[in-house]
């Protein structure tokens, strides 16, 4: 039985190896320049499907470190920002439940406690808090942080829990009108600052479009339109205005990353567990082949008859950018056929089909 040549034999058990591509062996702790692991059998059939997912595994342990880089302070903070973000939004729905009054003073308790714990790291510069945080961050956005970076990072989920802390506090005393006032902790650049009133975010007012069905679109097709807003919630943010629809700078920011999307990225291991903004980022360096116009088209679509519906139904939007944004596709003209050679006819009405086929004996 012919044995992969990832598969070694030594004492009657096989082992799985397999080289470091030269490009990657910075990330490993490898003098041989190879990853050796044992596979627990003295089975060839045994150990060739184990070798298989083995070798899966780290090729695509090798794509990812490919894209892995080291972030950029504005990159930073747009994560930090997302973190306050998240923590904002799990207490607004925390409060949509009805709770007992022993576990609200038990939540009470652990946000002072929390804020002691803050207060105390920022002063010491002790980053054991957010190392969760801090690791959670590395591994979505494939960041690559020596120790000055870390600590950037770190001291900026700090500030983004405590201001965070401090919106839960006001919200307790029945303020919900607070914003950060951390320089570190700010919406990202070209994003408004404003952030939508809970019920009233683009998903929710999406949600209210597919109920409507004004143009009484398929299914299939309002579930498509549904991941288009899904994308572009990711890239803008899903706590943006509603009215940042209305800009014309954002239908061109969208059509600008339509243009650089993958396609069928969904269905790639490597960009698998990344956002769509990552994805984008990440293909840079990878260089997948970008989705087909007629795709393009559709997403334009999606947010063009969204944004139609918005101005005619709410007071977000005055007129509607994405209906001038519209990606060309050069349609094929069906009833259009290539024309046969002289020769080529010759050669077609000379076969047998048409001198006549003798039937084998």
């Amino acid at each position: 039985m012919k044995v992969p040549h990832t598969i070694r034999r030594k004492g009657g058990y096989y082992s799985f190896r397999v080289r470091i591509p030269n490009d990657l062996l910075h990330h490993f702790n490898s003098g041989s320049g190879f990853i050796q692991k044992a596979l627990g059998t003295t089975d060839p059939k045994v150990a060739r499907p184990r070798a298989a997912a083995e070798y899966a595994h780290w090729q695509d342990e090798f794509s990812r470190l490919r894209v892995l880089h080291k972030p950029s302070l504005e990159e930073m903070r747009t994560v930090a920002w997302k973190l306050y973000l998240s923590q904002c939004n799990y207490d607004e729905q925390h409060r949509m439940t009805e709770l007992e009054d022993c576990i609200i003073e038990d939540n009470q308790s652990f946000m002072a406690t929390e804020r002691l714990a803050l207060i105390e790291g920022l002063k010491r510069g002790d980053l054991s808090y957010v190392n969760a945080h801090i690791a959670a961050a590395v591994e979505k956005h494939n960041w690559e942080l020596d120790e000055d970076s870390r600590r950037v990072y770190g001291n900026m989920a700090q500030r983004a829990l405590m201001e965070a802390n401090k919106r839960t506090e006001e919200r307790d005393d029945g303020n919900y009108g607070g914003h950060p006032t951390a320089p570190l902790i700010q919406p990202p650049a070209g994003n408004s600052s404003a952030l939508a009133l809970p019920g009233e975010t683009i998903l929710d007012l999406h949600a209210t479009y597919r109920r409507d069905n004004p143009n009484r679109i398929k299914i299939h097709q309002l579930q498509r339109y549904q991941t288009s807003i899904e994308w572009f919630c990711d890239l803008f943010g899903t706590n943006a205005h509603p009215s940042i629809l209305g800009k014309k700078d954002t239908a061109r920011r969208w059509k600008d990353a339509l243009y650089d999307t993958p396609s069928s990225w969904q269905k790639k291991k490597v960009f698998r567990d990344m956002s769509f903004s990552e994805v984008i980022k990440a293909n840079k360096t990878l260089q997948h082949p970008i989705m087909a116009d007629g795709t393009k088209g559709q997403h334009m679509a999606a947010l063009s008859s969204f944004c139609a519906w918005m101005v005619a139904n709410t007071d977000y939007l005055e007129s509607n950018p994405f209906k001038d944004m519209s990606i060309r596709v050069d349609k094929v003209n069906r009833n259009s056929y290539p024309v046969f050679t002289v020769d080529q006819l010759r050669k077609l009405f000379s076969s047998p089909l048409f001198t006549g086929a003798k039937a084998p004996d």
